[in-house]
């Protein structure tokens, strides 16, 4: 175990993301690194960042969080969840959350995701002990989703995108950390969800894309629903396969499935994956919603 301290002084640019950092093929695993930074709130209160301290920067799987200064009350339930935002201060137990934007460096194993808008972990209502202590388990509040992109052609990769039949994925929406369940409520809806990739290359012995969606909870997808996938190369040109579901499948909170395309080169379109997708009305024949 290592020991962090409470530090009020935190701006947006020292928040650290969340880590993939085991794959063993049906399953990814979580570990906290140096300067995760996690939000601590009772209910109804206002929030405190805490800022884990590694000595060894050797990620873990356990932490304890020491509050200089600061004390939890007798009989008040506590939650936690990382990584935190400077603007949730005050949000009545509802934390926004958003989920585009995020960046990939790495491939099948060992991959970080870039963006501290990825990974959404938290605890669930925690009562502290008469020491005042409390102790919690992490569990992912999204679900993730890694395509294999299977390339004929060894290349370095920019960007990935999964589109669906329809607005299935949550751009954005809060979560609900005191409510049973702990329920999310999705905001913006798109049937496109995007990952920027810091230069993916591959190589000769192994020429396959290995990109990770980390999506809202509980989607849905029907028998014969199709999934096209794309990704772009640094010279602009684009691959296209598709995905079938064979049967209805949910993808579910704190959850890990698995697709897998067969990729085939399409036109040389840069603008494509330099613009933003939501200014496009269509996205090589599927209408963007």
């Amino acid at each position: 175990m290592e020991i962090g301290e409470l530090d009020d002084s935190i701006s947006a640019n020292e928040i650290i993301t969340r880590s993939i950092l085991e794959n063993d093929g049906s399953k990814v695993s979580y570990l906290f690194e140096d300067h995760d930074t996690i939000g601590i709130f009772p209910e109804g209160g206002f929030e405190i960042p805490f800022i884990v301290e590694i000595p060894d920067l050797v990620p873990t799987k356990e932490v304890t969080l020491i509050a200089n200064g600061w004390r939890t009350k007798d009989g008040v339930k506590y939650c936690s969840y990382l990584p935190f935002d400077r603007y949730n201060f005050d949000y009545s137990n509802r934390v926004p959350w958003r989920f585009a934007g995020i960046r990939q460096n790495g491939n099948k194993d060992g991959v970080k995701t870039g963006s501290k808008n990825s990974l959404f972990l938290a605890t669930r209502p925690t009562e502290t002990t008469p020491e005042g202590l409390f102790n919690a388990a992490f569990t992912h509040m999204g679900t993730i989703v890694r395509a294999n992109y299977k390339l004929a052609t060894v290349g370095t990769f920019k960007k990935a995108c999964i589109v669906a039949p329809t607005a299935r994925f949550a751009l954005n929406g809060t979560y609900d950390l005191y409510a049973d369940g702990q329920p999310f409520t999705p905001g913006e809806m798109s049937n496109h969800f995007d990952v920027m990739l810091d230069n993916l290359t591959t190589t000769a012995s192994s020429t396959n894309v290995y990109v990770y969606y980390i999506l809202s909870p509980d989607i849905s997808n029907a028998s014969g629903d199709q999934l096209i996938g794309y990704i772009w190369d640094d010279n602009g040109i684009r691959y296209r396969g598709v995905y079938t579901f064979s049967k209805a499948t949910v993808w579910k909170r704190n959850g890990f499935a698995t697709i897998s395309f067969t990729m085939e080169r399409e036109s040389n379109n840069l603008d494509v994956y330099q613009n933003e997708f939501s200014t496009e009305s269509e996205f090589n024949g599927v209408a963007i919603e």
